[in-house]
């Protein structure tokens, strides 16, 4: 397990997860997206260790804080919240201060991506 600060100089393009920097990972397919396990939890971080990706950062109060701080950074974790969406067939709309996530024009194909009995996505 990392440091959380990790995650802020993840977030920063000061540090990379596997080789990767996070706007190589924006630039995933979907293939990509499904194919490799490790970025999730990298744009996502939870509060607790994960007991698949031991490499994972732990978010803690303090990076949660900077985040809340930060346009810059809220901004990121928006694109990172976007390319997920779509991944799984689903979009932000925005409506003046009104935000949802509804389906896409798509969802009837991405949903294969993870509505499916036992899959790991689901």
């Amino acid at each position: 397990m990392l440091p959380s600060r990790a995650i802020i100089s993840f977030y920063s393009g000061d540090l990379k997860n596997s080789n990767r920097k996070l706007e190589d990972i924006w630039k995933f397919n979907d293939d990509e997206l499904e194919g490799y396990h490790t970025y999730i939890q990298w744009l996502f971080p939870l509060e607790e260790p994960s007991a698949i990706n031991f490499a994972a950062p732990v978010l803690d109060k303090a990076v949660f804080q900077e985040f809340r701080k930060s346009p810059e950074l809220k901004a990121k974790l928006l694109t990172s919240l976007a390319i997920m969406l779509k991944f799984y067939g689903f979009q932000i709309v925005e409506n003046g201060s009104d935000v949802t996530i509804e389906k896409s024009s798509d969802y009837a194909t991405k949903k294969e991506n993870w509505i499916s009995h036992r899959n790991h996505n689901y």
